[in-house]
């Protein structure tokens, strides 16, 4: 065979599995072969998570008992959870803008709060991620805990790109941790949109913990907004939330876990509670795994942004 006859049949080949990809995403198949083989068949880790839209009072203390008492709720029903995600300063009100609540309700890490829970972390032999307002020597800051299933502190990530005057920036927009084998993204609210956490994410994070003090944008009821961060960062999305009302703000409590397809797996919203979902990922996978899922990703985010074109421009 010659080398043109070659490469037309190369050129040929090629098109018939572009075309076969974006059957697949076209047809909105969750439970797809091709998905399952690329993320979920013989995983080498897997991450059961429970992520929290939760009620918070004014008052951290009523909060922490309440994180607390939930704490030990799931575990019991859901015994083998190893993770449980809180959402953005979920201790107390968020209080856009309200630096004298935020001094008041401030406390240091570690402290009183952060003990009980590693406690609770401890005895249910399972990691715990919350948010909270954090006073470091004269500074405060938007910050997220996690502790791990020994009682640890492993990481606190402070929120960078803060939109409330009350807190100082934090001088990371994501930290990259390890969950038991699986390679895990925290992110506060606005800093998922942050160009560091883009670069620093991509193919680095197979998990993307979103902490969110967030309510559903009226024109995005299709989680179009989830669906693009996670073909984007071809990584799962698990965020969590507060609900009810604080002052004028009504919080809905929508929270959502997608897997790298942008598949809506679990959600939830408009009242307090938990989802959970075992999360599966394949570390072991072979070159043109690898270069089959890359490719089904670009080409399913170009698809997803066509195909809800005046929700992505308002998005974008």
């Amino acid at each position: 065979m010659s080398k043109k006859a070659k490469y037309k049949w190369f050129l040929i080949i090629t098109g018939f599995f572009i075309i076969a990809i974006l059957f697949l995403e076209i047809s909105e198949r969750k439970n797809s072969f091709l998905k399952s083989w690329l993320y979920e068949n013989n995983a080498s880790s897997e991450l059961v998570v429970a992520t929290v839209a939760l009620t918070p009072d004014k008052n951290p203390a009523i909060s922490g008992r309440k994180m607390m008492e939930l704490i030990g709720n799931i575990k019991e029903t859901q015994p083998n959870v190893d993770l449980i995600f809180f959402g953005e300063t979920i201790l107390g009100w968020y209080e856009s803008g309200n630096k004298s609540y935020h001094n008041e309700i401030a406390e240091s890490i570690p402290g009183a709060t952060i003990d009980s829970i590693a406690k609770l972390a401890r005895e249910n032999n399972v990691f715990i991620s919350f948010g909270m307002v954090e006073q470091s020597d004269d500074k405060i800051y938007n910050s997220q805990v996690l502790v791990n299933d020994k009682g640890e502190i492993i990481n606190v990530q402070r929120k960078k790109n803060v939109r409330s005057e009350g807190f100082n920036p934090g001088q990371e927009s994501i930290a990259l941790v390890d969950i038991r084998g699986v390679r895990a993204g925290i992110v506060i609210c606005y800093d998922m949109r942050s160009s560091e956490t883009i670069s620093k994410a991509r193919n680095n994070a197979d998990v993307i913990f979103l902490s969110n003090a967030d309510y559903m944008d009226k024109w995005d009821k299709n989680h179009f907004g989830y669906q693009f961060l996670a073909k984007q960062f071809n990584a799962w999305i698990v965020t969590s939330n507060r609900y009810g009302k604080e002052n004028n703000i009504q919080w809905d409590g929508h929270i959502e876990i997608l897997n790298p397809f942008g598949d809506l797996l679990v959600s939830g919203e408009m009242k307090e509670q938990f989802i959970v979902y075992n999360i599966k990922v394949n570390h072991n996978q072979s070159n043109i795994r690898y270069f089959i899922q890359k490719a089904y990703s670009k080409i399913s985010l170009v698809y997803l942004v066509i195909k809800n074109l005046r929700t992505g421009l308002a998005y974008l």
